[in-house]
């Protein structure tokens, strides 16, 4: 479904208004500002992490087997929609979350409305930007490691190419070009480890978490987890508030 078969009296009335009232542009400008264009760079995350949810939901029987094929079937259409810019997320939207309710309640109807169920809009975006914290930090560990390959390699050229070293900016003892370039493949390998921690710590999966409560629902939390290629679950709900991690 393209952005122009959506209702846009829909899209402007925001989630968290209470009572549904149409926003003035200039409020909804002074509190959410530029989220949408950020939420671009989360929203296959948002995809993915609602697909995990909904996986979760038909583990403990909040909905059918069937309809959880209908919710994955629908948000792959909407992520391939989204890759092939037939699928905009703008303005028209109040973020990347409910841009996928919209859209998912346009295409099942009531039954879309359930996607939301026993989820926070905070865990779902801290889910979201650990997802793509994991990525990147994936991505930059890769080039730092090809890094340290390719100094590795000339410093096994340079083995023996003399250089003087340096010490208050003035000539020291004699030393060679690999020891000079040893130097930053052992200070980037440090960086490496810290990555490494990095990576270990958010591979915890928020989502059950909620507003920082918990869920009145047996969620099926390490499902979800394992979903979203989570190794495991963020146990006390109270945990991301006190790191910091709150969200919208």
């Amino acid at each position: 479904m393209s952005n122009k078969h959506i209702n846009n009296k829909n899209i402007q009335s925001v989630l968290w208004s209470g009572d549904h009232q149409d926003m003035d542009d200039a409020v909804m400008r002074y509190l959410a500002g530029d989220d949408i264009c950020l939420d671009q760079a989360l929203f296959l995350y948002d995809i993915k992490g609602t697909g995990a949810h909904l996986v979760g939901l038909a583990d403990i029987g909040i909905i059918s087997d069937d309809e959880c094929k209908q919710f994955l079937a629908a948000l792959e259409q909407l992520k391939n929609a989204f890759l092939t810019h037939e699928f905009v997320l703008d303005q028209r939207f109040e973020d990347g979350h409910s841009a996928i309710e919209f859209y998912l309640t346009q295409e099942l109807g009531e039954l879309g409305k359930k996607a939301h169920t026993g989820r926070s809009r905070n865990d779902q975006v801290l889910t979201c930007l650990r997802l793509f914290m994991k990525d990147q930090m994936g991505l930059l560990k890769h080039e730092v490691a090809e890094v340290i390959e390719a100094l590795l390699s000339l410093a096994e050229v340079h083995e023996h190419t003399l250089m003087p070293g340096y010490t208050h900016l003035q000539r020291a003892m004699p030393s060679t070009v690999a020891v000079w370039l040893l130097g930053f493949a052992e200070s980037l390998l440090d960086n490496l480890q810290h990555l490494n921690h990095m990576m270990d710590l958010i591979d915890s999966s928020p989502l059950g978490t909620a507003a920082g409560f918990g869920v009145p629902l047996p969620l099926a939390r390490q499902t979800t987890a394992s979903e979203m290629g989570f190794s495991r679950v963020q146990i006390n709900p109270v945990v991301p508030k006190i790191h910091g991690e709150n969200t919208n």
